[in-house]
């Protein structure tokens, strides 16, 4: 029994929220006060590895100073901008990204895409402005998962 309690009061959920630090193959989330925790490999954390310098907020199991996460959110894109994560699609002719941030489909204008209409089904992070409703002009973006 004393074991039982004592294991679960080292796994706790938990939501941080931090900077993305990358070294090497660890992956770090600095808080404010710059203590950092270890993020554990998971299949929901690993587009992190591709956000340092990032504000993220992150839900997930903390064990000890690892945190396995279980899903995250960008609130700063690195520019001071909340950007828009989400795969990217093709839906006829509009290029769209559900955004995970805020849940809403967003229809990116199709002058500004540039060579991210490369990535089609990957999971991008796009930094832009609105030019109408759910429409951003993609002014700088980057591709959270491997490209071969």
């Amino acid at each position: 029994m004393i074991l039982w309690m004592l294991l679960a009061s080292c796994v706790l959920h938990a939501n941080r929220a931090g900077l993305v630090q990358v070294e090497g193959e660890r992956v770090l989330l600095v808080a404010p006060d710059g203590s950092a925790l270890r993020v554990q490999p998971t299949l929901e954390g690993a587009p992190l590895r591709y956000l340092e310098g990032a504000r993220v907020s992150v839900e997930g199991r903390l064990v000890g100073r690892r945190l396995r996460p279980r899903d995250f959110t960008v609130t700063d894109a690195g520019d001071g901008s909340a950007p828009f994560v989400g795969p990217l699609r093709r839906y006829g002719s509009n290029w769209l990204i559900d955004d995970r941030n805020s849940g809403a489909t967003i229809l990116l204008d199709e002058d500004s895409l540039g060579d991210l209409r490369d990535h089609e089904g990957r999971l991008v992070m796009v930094i832009g402005y609105v030019v109408g409703a759910q429409r951003v002009n993609v002014v700088m973006w980057k591709v959270l998962e491997p490209v071969p």
